[in-house]
């Protein structure tokens, strides 16, 4: 009859063991998910940047492939195309959407929570915007104006 007493008036509930151990698996879980989704943002964060600096180099060098300095013998009354690339860039960076620019001699990549710039080293004028994919890079002089021209294409 002893043996009775002690099984039933020292043991722990069923009940309470299993709940103790979904608690623990629970909070395991979460620490999980937490430290993935940090270790996600800081490896989409270093995405960006460098391929933000990627299309910035991109974009520059086929700006300067394109731009040639013209001699003052050559002076159309309107403005012309005087070459072209067209680049293809890629649709997303980070998986985020973003708009790249010129404007005041520099190029500007924009996110939804992230700018980057980078400068070009052209004597001329920059404008227009593209939202990646393939883009168009256009040389423009008329009037002794040069200009350099980026649009989706």
């Amino acid at each position: 009859m002893r043996n009775l007493f002690f099984k039933r008036g020292k043991g722990q509930s069923t009940i309470v063991s299993h709940s103790l151990i979904v608690m623990f698996a629970v909070i395991f879980l979460l620490i999980i998910i937490t430290t993935m989704n940090s270790i996600k943002e800081d490896y989409s964060n270093f995405v960006l940047n460098i391929t933000a600096k990627e299309i910035c180099s991109l974009v520059k060098s086929s700006s300067e492939k394109i731009y040639q300095p013209v001699s003052n013998s050559i002076n159309p009354n309107k403005t012309e195309e005087m070459g072209y690339v067209i680049v293809n860039l890629p649709s997303k960076i980070g998986s985020k959407n973003y708009k790249i620019s010129f404007a005041n001699e520099t190029i500007q990549i924009k996110t939804s929570d992230n700018q980057f710039t980078c400068k070009v080293g052209l004597n001329t004028t920059f404008s227009g915007t593209s939202s990646g994919g393939l883009t168009k890079i256009v040389w423009n002089y008329g009037n002794g104006t040069n200009e350099i021209q980026i649009k989706n294409a």
